[in-house]
């Protein structure tokens, strides 16, 4: 990349200089296959992950509620560049998480971006940015995963439970209350039980601290370790004796 290239980028990120609409900045191809890489290349291995929720009542079935899958394939690092931080992608209108591992002219693998230079793999985002030691959460939202090849478009059901085809009642029920707030809610349920994140980043091992709600409100302890998540091991002293107990982590401030 071109000095005098760097130098338009720079200016706009610090001064807005050359922005279009306020907030886009536009280079060439040639541009971006020679921007710096602002990490070291890393490998990465991807699982599948998935969760299911429960929203909205099931006209088919009395009493019941329509249960809702979302899919997604987690990226996980040998090396991280920034702790604490990972990257969720969620797609919009019918496409799903392949639309950010893979590419329309592109290989449908995974490639080690240490070996294969990054500006001919033709790979998709996800890759290029879990290869920069940034954790990736690529998700599909309910009925746009399925482990089979897709029919052509005309016979193509989404599976709102992966692996399930819909009758046309099903299909007409579902579609009638498909919601953003169950795709929200679906997506937090996802995050929650995919990424290692610490929802009390400032509670540490061997700081003091204080219960301040349950049936143990008012005792103080040490933290001992983070256990499972949202939950705490602290030692606590009861009738002269230590005592070990676990605890909720929104159960506890530091004192």
């Amino acid at each position: 990349m071109s000095q005098e290239a760097i130098e338009r980028y720079v200016a706009a990120l610090t001064k807005g200089k050359g922005l279009h609409d306020d907030f886009i900045y536009s280079m060439t191809f040639d541009e971006y296959k020679t921007f710096p890489d602002p990490y070291p290349r890393t490998t990465f291995k991807v699982t599948e992950t998935e969760a299911r929720i429960s929203r909205y009542s099931n006209p088919g079935k009395p009493g019941e509620l329509f249960e809702w899958d979302i899919h997604g394939r987690f990226f996980t690092l040998a090396k991280l560049s920034i702790p604490g931080i990972a990257v969720v992608m969620v797609p919009g209108g019918v496409v799903n998480e392949y639309e950010f591992i893979f590419t329309p002219d592109g290989p449908e693998k995974y490639l080690d971006l240490t070996k294969t230079s990054p500006t001919e793999s033709r790979v998709g985002v996800a890759q290029h940015m879990a290869s920069l030691g940034i954790p990736v959460l690529a998700i599909s939202l309910p009925g746009h995963y399925s482990r089979s090849p897709w029919p052509p478009i005309p016979d193509r059901r989404p599976e709102f439970i992966i692996g399930e085809i819909p009758s046309d009642e099903e299909l007409k029920n579902r579609l009638a209350v498909y919601t953003f707030r169950m795709c929200v809610e679906a997506i937090k349920v996802l995050i929650t039980s995919t990424l290692p994140y610490d929802s009390h980043p400032y509670l540490r091992e061997g700081m003091s601290v204080e219960v301040v709600r349950g049936p143990l409100e008012g005792l103080r302890g040490v933290l001992l370790r983070k256990d499972k998540r949202h939950r705490l091991v602290i030692s606590v002293h009861l009738i002269q004796q230590a005592a070990s107990v676990e605890i909720d982590a929104g159960d506890v401030v530091s004192v």
